[in-house]
């Protein structure tokens, strides 16, 4: 999802938040939000998906995309990216091509990683040693994407392309953990380890949420 900043109405194809008249609770976030679509489809494999959603900025490329509404009134210095659980994955991929390919006209402010699905061969402190708790996320893994090079395939193992961290095309990130969740131990190993041993120049920041376990929010909308 690519969240920037706006002051204008609601855009017929996007969920957005704006100035008066709307009620005071709506004006607290002023925002256009363009989210791209993640079909689940078995035989779409995950390659292609990262492939079409690494260029899901295209549309918000000042004065060249083909909608009117972000064109007209969203303000392109103030720009975040944001994903859950694999499109965390996916929002990190598009902030790195970001920082690495520099879309004319488009700032991206800053990112924020909702439990990322990350993952690596080799287990990191705290993490689970237990073999076959370790061979169900890897089987995912393999069935989401067969021809995969395995767990530290960088498209489930980011810091493995460690080399490339501080290209990240945002100086601010924040990821966010449930407490229960088996892979949050990689999560903040990513932000607040690998990150800032790279020499990266931003401002990295993990969040806790307690008592949660991966995908909490799918079986109890009350935490929210």
């Amino acid at each position: 999802m690519v969240v920037a900043s706006s002051s204008q109405p609601p855009s017929p194809m996007a969920t957005t938040t704006t100035s008066t008249p709307w009620p005071p609770k709506l004006r607290l976030l002023q925002s256009q939000l363009s989210s791209e679509e993640r079909r689940r489809i078995p035989s779409q494999m995950l390659m292609k998906i990262l492939g079409q959603h690494s260029n899901g900025l295209l549309p918000m490329q000042m004065g060249k995309g083909n909608e009117y509404w972000l064109n007209s009134y969203v303000d392109f210095d103030k720009v975040f990216l944001m994903g859950d659980r694999a499109e965390a994955n996916i929002a990190h991929h598009m902030g790195m091509r970001h920082g690495l390919e520099k879309l004319e006209g488009v700032k991206i402010e800053g990112m924020t990683l909702f439990y990322p699905y990350f993952w690596g061969k080799k287990p990191i402190v705290g993490e689970t040693t237990d073999a076959n708790e370790r061979a169900k996320i890897e089987k995912l893994w393999q069935i989401s994407r067969p021809n995969t090079s395995g767990s530290d395939d960088p498209l489930i193992n980011p810091v493995v392309e460690y080399s490339k961290l501080p290209s990240l095309g945002c100086n601010r990130l924040m990821v966010v953990l449930p407490a229960k969740d088996i892979l949050k131990h990689r999560g903040r190993y990513y932000a607040d380890q690998k990150f800032e041993e790279s020499g990266w120049k931003g401002e990295a920041e993990v969040y806790e949420i307690k008592r949660v376990d991966h995908g909490f929010y799918l079986a109890n909308a009350c935490h929210y």
